[in-house]
């Protein structure tokens, strides 16, 4: 398993972007990073898809997964290493969010899938909505149809064209639990509340240090509109218990 990973940024925050390449290391080399170069922010949808699409053009095509990391990402210790060993645990066409947030546009339904994963001891949010574009992490083989998906799209976030797409597709986003990154406390550029700009847990410590081979709690969205589906390894057998004892609703 090899991931690769790329930063979009704009250079207002260049000063965020070298602590967060900083914090990154050089296990998997100096992540590079595509700017916006066209003025001052101005938080237009189609404009931040540009610099995202740049970002993702930047993925390593000998890699199996490719991340991308917005400039006001805070990465636990060994984030990327700590997600490539996640990403042996998930489904091979998976989108993959190391963010599950919290606030605004958010149900609260997020906050208890959190609390319910924290009781179970689980290492992943199952669902088929991707709600948030903190990091988003994608099988490099799909990333050209997840461009050519997202360019379709006109006055959009960067993050709800991916969303889009995996929803088309009828795509799994697999959170991992908890979350490997979460926003610096800076004003958005994108014109989001700083209030809504928060992981429900965002882990301190090393993601080397995390058992991914720990449950599955699934959304309850995703388990009424796609029923039973298996997934890989360890967690085939885990979500299927989890469907067995989960409470009634």
């Amino acid at each position: 398993m090899r991931l690769s990973a790329s930063i979009m940024a704009h250079p207002d925050r260049a000063p965020l972007v070298y602590q967060l390449r900083r914090s990154l290391g050089l296990s998997h080399g100096v992540t590079p990073v595509y700017w916006d170069d066209e003025g001052p922010a101005s938080g237009n949808a189609d404009r931040v898809w540009r610099t995202a699409r740049g970002g993702w053009s930047l993925a390593d095509p000998d890699a199996d997964w490719h991340v991308l990391i917005q400039d006001d990402a805070v990465p636990c210790p060994d984030f990327l290493a700590g997600l490539e060993r996640a990403l042996e645990h998930v489904s091979p066409d998976a989108t993959v969010c190391p963010y599950l947030g919290q606030g605004g546009a958010a149900s609260k339904r997020w906050g208890l899938l959190g609390a319910q994963a924290d009781q179970r001891g689980a290492s992943f949010v199952l669902a088929s909505s991707l709600m948030w574009g903190a990091a988003i992490c994608l099988p490099v083989r799909l990333i050209p149809e997840m461009i050519e998906g997202a360019d379709r799209m006109h006055r959009v976030p960067d993050d709800m064209r991916v969303s889009g797409w995996t929803k088309k597709r009828r795509g799994e986003v697999w959170y991992t639990w908890p979350s490997l990154v979460d926003h610096r406390p800076v004003p958005s550029i994108t014109k989001h509340r700083a209030a809504d700009r928060h992981a429900v847990r965002h882990h301190q410590g090393s993601a080397l240090d995390i058992d991914w081979s720990g449950p599955v709690v699934r959304d309850p969205a995703f388990a009424r509109t796609r029923g039973p589906r298996s997934g890989p390894s360890v967690n085939r057998q885990v979500t299927s218990r989890q469907r067995r004892f989960a409470p009634e609703r």
